[in-house]
């Protein structure tokens, strides 16, 4: 899959990135590393701050940090809840400090499976990964949401934004990608395990603010291998001098789609329902499936076999994040067969097919 980048500001810095790493001569090396770091340090906070564990990690990941003379550092790691550990030996290969660039092979192994053959990842940084806090620039979270734990990286920090690269682990390779699947510049990002989701935020300045939705789509082969599309977006502006004088805007594409002023009071759930779904007051994924049952039955009218919807991803309607779900059935009580892809609407009031 290729990577998803999600800023203009980013796409700059990968491309100086570049240029550095190919080692361009003269007063180009240092133009770029500071471009690099003031992108990364401009503004000041984020809401939220930092990220927090409930809000970037599975609940089926488990990990603990050992320090070895001979390495940097190893984390050993379940990727899925009482599933075998996996080693993660963390190597400090190339160190450019002049261009503030490092280098990292992550060496993975498994000595608790015959099966699992070990393989390495290279991660480049503009950051010294410090081992006294490790997990703040390598850890493990499960960022497509199909149950297993992917690496999540440091890249690049600043006063307020972090880089972050995320490599994903292939269920049918048994190995992480060599290749980053997403990356984010943001302070701060929540995960929606239940929609597959993420709203990132990051601050360009002491007054700009900008948040960003993405939903996980096109899954295939079991719900592995979707990727990340941009949805919506919210940007705040300041008003006055005042610190809740602002109003926030969400977008779809260049439309607006809410408008709210925080001066009329706290009204964040319905701008979070309006950057994941498109609405103010959305249904969940379990009444969803009601009404999905509702409208088709428990079985099929002419065969009596058995129907099963089992959520698969958002899609987009009518500029809408519609639950879109695994239509089966139980043929002959022997096994379950794919029939189609239905989807609703987030306000329950229409079903279609995908």
């Amino acid at each position: 899959m290729g990577r998803v980048i999600l800023t203009d500001l980013y796409l700059l810095q990968r491309k100086l990135k570049i240029i550095r790493i190919r080692k361009a001569e003269g007063m180009s090396k240092l133009l770029s590393t500071f471009i690099i770091f003031a992108i990364l340090l401009c503004g000041c906070s984020a809401k939220g701050g930092n990220n927090t564990e409930e809000s970037t990690k599975s609940e089926t990941i488990t990990s603990q940090i050992n320090i070895k003379s001979d390495i940097k550092y190893t984390i050993q790691s379940e990727l899925r809840k009482n599933g075998s550990i996996f080693n993660f030996d963390i190597k400090e290969i190339e160190t450019g400090f002049e261009f503030h660039m490092y280098k990292y092979i992550v060496e993975i192994s498994c000595d608790e499976s015959d099966y699992y053959e070990p393989h390495s990842i290279e991660i480049e940084s503009t950051i010294l990964w410090e081992s006294e806090n490790l997990k703040k620039y390598f850890d493990l979270v499960d960022i497509d949401f199909d149950g297993f734990a992917d690496i999540q990286t440091v890249i690049g920090e600043g006063v307020s934004n972090i880089s972050y690269a995320f490599y994903r682990w292939d269920i049918f390779e048994s190995k992480f990608e060599e290749e980053s699947f997403f990356e984010l510049l943001t302070p701060q990002y929540k995960l929606f395990s239940d929609t597959k989701q993420i709203i990132s935020g990051y601050r360009s300045s002491v007054v700009d603010f900008y948040y960003s939705m993405y939903q996980l789509g096109n899954t295939k082969n079991g719900n592995w291998f979707g990727e990340y599309e941009l949805i919506r977006r919210e940007t705040q502006e300041y008003v006055s001098n005042k610190e809740n004088d602002r109003v926030s805007h969400v977008f779809i594409g260049d439309e607006e789609i809410y408008k709210w002023n925080w001066t009329e009071g706290n009204n964040q759930d319905i701008v979070e329902n309006y950057m994941r779904f498109g609405i103010s007051n959305p249904i969940s994924v379990e009444e969803a499936k009601a009404l999905l049952y509702e409208e088709y039955g428990e079985s099929d009218t002419k065969s009596g076999f058995k129907f099963s919807f089992q959520f698969k991803e958002m899609v987009m309607y009518e500029k809408l994040s519609c639950y879109a779900f695994s239509l089966s059935w139980l043929v002959d009580d022997d096994h379950w067969s794919s029939v189609d892809t239905v989807a609703i609407t987030p306000d329950g009031k229409q079903i279609f097919s995908v």
